[in-house]
């Protein structure tokens, strides 16, 4: 009976510390139509459950990248800027949004379909 109370007791605090090491990413794209060479502009929250806090300055802990496909597997090159401009600073258990332009930071240059999903 103990030995099955010691294990219950491990197994519970083990997913109470994989529970407050995570990040929460929602997204949405303003228009989900837009014409050629226009801004894809997209709203992303983020919800902090890490237990540090977020820091999406320049020299900070963390960036705020997107995985741009125009095929599957085929992925969209970066431009090298930033799609973060402003300075967003995350406390652990708090969340924000953050509004991109996502022809700022990927060559989204063709008039096509293209498959995005926020990575942080």
């Amino acid at each position: 009976m103990r030995r099955t109370a010691w294990i219950s007791a491990i197994a519970m605090w083990g997913l109470a510390v994989a529970a407050q090491a995570q990040i929460e990413l929602s997204w949405k794209l303003l228009h989900n139509r837009t014409v050629l060479m226009e801004p894809v502009r997209a709203t992303v929250r983020i919800a902090n459950y890490s237990g540090q806090t977020i820091d999406l300055t320049p020299r900070g802990n963390a960036r705020l990248l997107f995985e741009v496909e125009d095929q599957p597997t085929s992925v969209v090159a970066g431009t090298g800027q930033p799609l973060v401009r402003q300075a967003v600073i995350i406390p652990s258990s708090e969340t924000r949004e953050v509004e991109v332009n996502l022809l700022d930071g990927y060559r989204i240059v063709k008039g096509q379909s293209y498959m995005l999903r926020p990575v942080l």
